[in-house]
């Protein structure tokens, strides 16, 4: 049985998680011994009891690369996965010299040419994937970047939807709009509160909802009190139900600036939930959505585009109707069984003779 540590931690109840907690109830199901490793007590997804949860929570930076090293050692794993470059570098660095290492995955989960931090971050990032034996992408744009500095093997492999997904809902939708993510400059709340401004005063029975946590939630308050629009948008916390209330939804909206691929907007595509969504650069939009077929492109930050884009969206019911009704392209394509078989896949690859 080959043992697997899969390494996350930077976000509790980010999307790379629940990405990986996926493929770790996956990998368990198919066999493998799996570790499930974090940087903090509690996680957010449910992982099945065949999976072993690991938490590295040393304050100590020093001390924490120490416990890495040693948990891989002791344990003897076969594959290492690893999810979001810091995650990378930081089990490179624990590992580096090290006899006998197991094969090292890692994941680039974002858009990897908006710029970092440091400097440092990205010449760590470059160190980290051309130390790792394998570099899995979820988009070729994203891949593309890198096509001058990677010298190991990439692949690209798409999320996988979750198998805990309902079926689409078959009644009358509410009159509302969800947008579900992280309360940041990224996610451009700002500019759908705007749009939803002129929205709701054509169309007054329409409501905002709007799901997530982050360090602009009181900016965002402030912005619906200023323009009014307390009575019709909402900034709700994040809820284990969130699955239900996206699937009754009158439609779903990502104007997110940047993105690698959102896994709100796949799970409202699967759901038939009518979908606006930016085209982003990386391109995981695209990937998903044909354009006017089981959803809407919009370009980035274009206020026009989003506005139009809801109204046709609540005047035209035959478009909601045909979205809902080609739910099952993204459904079947990324599905647990096929996104999950693609890992197993690149898996044992590193042991065929």
């Amino acid at each position: 049985m080959r043992k697997i540590l899969l390494m996350s931690g930077l976000s509790k109840g980010g999307g790379a998680e629940r990405v990986l907690s996926t493929l770790a109830n996956n990998f368990s199901e198919n066999g493998y011994s799996v570790v499930f490793s974090s940087f903090y007590n509690n996680g957010y997804y449910p992982l099945n009891n065949k999976v072993t949860k690991k938490v590295f929570n040393s304050s100590n930076k020093l001390l924490l690369l120490y416990d890495i090293r040693r948990y891989v050692r002791l344990n003897k794993f076969d594959v290492v996965i690893c999810f979001m470059y810091p995650i990378s570098y930081t089990l490179c660095i624990a590992l580096f010299g090290m006899r006998n290492k197991p094969f090292i995955i890692s994941s680039e989960r974002a858009d990897p040419s908006k710029p970092t931090h440091h400097k440092i971050e990205k010449y760590l990032r470059n160190w980290s994937y051309n130390s790792s034996n394998h570099v899995v992408f979820q988009t070729e744009q994203a891949r593309n970047y890198f096509k001058n500095s990677l010298k190991c093997k990439t692949s690209i492999i798409e999320n996988p939807i979750s198998d805990n997904l309902p079926e689409p809902y078959k009644g009358i939708r509410k009159k509302n709009i969800i947008a579900i993510g992280r309360l940041t400059e990224q996610k451009n709340f700002e500019l759908l509160i705007h749009v939803f401004l002129k929205i709701s005063k054509e169309y007054k029975e329409y409501k905002l909802d709007i799901f997530g946590e982050g360090p602009l939630k009181s900016r965002l308050e402030s912005l619906i009190c200023e323009l009014s629009l307390n009575e019709v948008v909402t900034i709700h916390d994040f809820t284990d139900d969130i699955y239900n209330i996206l699937n009754e939804s009158g439609m779903y909206i990502s104007c997110s600036n940047y993105e690698g691929i959102s896994n709100t907007m796949l799970e409202a595509l699967a759901l038939g939930v009518p979908s606006i969504c930016t085209d982003c650069p990386v391109g995981g939009a695209k990937m998903n959505i044909v354009n006017e077929k089981n959803g809407l492109l919009i370009d980035v930050n274009n206020e026009i585009q989003l506005y139009n884009a809801i109204k046709k969206l609540i005047t035209n019911k035959e478009y909601s109707k045909v979205f809902s009704d080609n739910y099952h392209m993204v459904r079947d394509k990324l599905s647990v069984k096929n996104i999950g078989g693609k890992w197993i896949d690149l898996i044992e690859s590193f042991f065929i003779n």
